[in-house]
């Protein structure tokens, strides 16, 4: 299971198993191995070496470094815990 976290420190997404959900309970999407799909399961991200690159323009869009998750001018954005997930 990991546990992303907004800069607060609240947590805003939970992923476990296959399914991402919000802390309401709602499902909002799923990982399929390295992809983040919606619920129509259409891939969004790719999570792969630490990057994060858009399904749809194969760009690098974010980072996971450590246990932060960091935008491409290198801004801390949130934080991931758990990430045996990803």
């Amino acid at each position: 299971m990991a546990i992303v976290f907004n800069l607060n420190n609240q947590p805003i997404l939970e992923m476990k198993k296959n399914v991402i959900a919000n802390f309401e309970g709602k499902i909002i999407g799923y990982l399929d191995q390295d992809y983040i799909k919606n619920l129509q399961k259409k891939e969004l991200v790719k999570i792969t070496a630490g990057k994060i690159i858009n399904a749809f323009t194969n760009e690098n869009i974010a980072s996971i470094i450590n246990d932060n998750i960091v935008n491409i001018n290198k801004q801390v954005i949130g934080k991931v815990k758990g990430k045996s997930e990803l």
